[in-house]
C-alpha cells in the first residue's frame, strides 16, 4: 500500500512540473517578444531623430555633396571641393607635392622652439616648378608669420596642428597668385 501512495504521490509532482515548464515557455516567448519591440522602437527613433530628413538629402548638390557649414572657427573654413585638373576620360590627373625645408621657429613669448616641415600640393608640373623656383621665399614669409602668430600652449593642442594647414593656405593664398594650390600636408612637427 505504500507503493500505491508514493505513486499517487509522484503523478502530481510530474503535472506540477509540466505545467510550470508550460508557464516557462510562455514567459520566455513574452519576454523575449518585449524585446524585439523594444529594441525594434530604438532603432526606429534613432533612424528618425540621427538618420537625417528628407529635407538634407534635398539639400545635396549634384555631386552629393552637402551644403557648407554656417559656422567656421577661424582657419577651418572649408577647402575648395575642386578636383583639379582631369584628363580625357573626366578622372583626376595626379596631384604633385613641393617638399619645403624645414621652418624652425620661437612660439610667441618662450624660449622653446618648434619645428615643422610641410608639402604642398599643386596640379601640374608647371605649378611645382613656379612654386619650387619663383615663390618658395614668398611662401615661407608666410609660413614664419603664421607659426610665430601661436603660444606654445597653442601648439600643444591637437586642434591647431588639424587646423594649421588651413590657416598656412589661407596666409600664403595673396603670395602665389596665378598658382593653385590645392593643399598643405605636415610632414614633420616637433615641439623642443
Amino acid at each position: 500500500m505504500s507503493d500505491d501512495n508514493d505513486a499517487l504521490d509522484e503523478k502530481p509532482a510530474k503535472a506540477k512540473k509540466e505545467g510550470g515548464g508550460m508557464k516557462t515557455v510562455l514567459m520566455a516567448a513574452v519576454a523575449g517578444l518585449l524585446v524585439a519591440v523594444v529594441f525594434g522602437a530604438g532603432i526606429f527613433l534613432g533612424v528618425k531623430f540621427f538618420g537625417g530628413s528628407h529635407e538634407e538629402a534635398d539639400a545635396k548638390d549634384k555631386h552629393g555633396k552637402t551644403a557648407k557649414k554656417e559656422h567656421v572657427e577661424e582657419g577651418e573654413e572649408e577647402a575648395d571641393e575642386d578636383i583639379g585638373p582631369v584628363d580625357e576620360d573626366g578622372n583626376p590627373l595626379p596631384r604633385l607635392v613641393v617638399g619645403t625645408e624645414d621652418f624652425i621657429v620661437n612660439p610667441n613669448g618662450s624660449d622653446r622652439y618648434v619645428v615643422v616641415n610641410l608639402g604642398i600640393e599643386v596640379n601640374s608640373e608647371e605649378a611645382k616648378a613656379k612654386v619650387e623656383k619663383d615663390l618658395m621665399i614668398p611662401i615661407r614669409h608666410g609660413v614664419l608669420k603664421v607659426l610665430q602668430r601661436f603660444t606654445i600652449n597653442d601648439y600643444q593642442r591637437v586642434s591647431l596642428r588639424d587646423s594649421l594647414p588651413k590657416i598656412i593656405k589661407k596666409e600664403i593664398k595673396p603670395y602665389i597668385i596665378g598658382t593653385k594650390v590645392s593643399n598643405i600636408y605636415i610632414s614633420k612637427f616637433i615641439i623642443q
